[in-house]
């Protein structure tokens, strides 16, 4: 995924297959790669994948460091975890991308 002159990643980037058919792999992968570039997580695991209509519909599970246990200058091994809803155009591009609340 390639960086916005802001540093940022772009939300909407094109990705098309190399066999030209979209695969629940590539669906994954995209969501996958967005995830770690954007959030850098300690890990990312995906545990909903859906279509709906023409868009593809995500649930990631992901393990970022404790941001309240790194404030307090702790070292320790505890991690969030929080989970992302991520929503993918038919053309693989990341049409939303948001914090799912506890």
């Amino acid at each position: 995924m390639s960086k916005s002159t802001s540093g940022q990643p772009r939300l909407a980037e094109s990705v098309t297959p190399s066999s030209g058919r979209t695969t629940l792999s590539d669906i994954r992968k995209k969501a996958v790669e967005f995830i770690e570039e954007f959030l850098q997580p300690l890990s990312t695991r995906i545990i909903k994948l859906e279509k709906i209509d023409e868009q593809w519909h995500l649930l990631a599970e992901v393990y970022e460091e404790s941001a309240f246990i790194k404030q307090l200058g702790l070292k320790t091994e505890v991690k969030d975890r929080n989970v992302y809803r991520i929503m993918i155009g038919p053309d693989l591009e990341i049409a939303e991308f948001e914090k799912i609340e506890d």
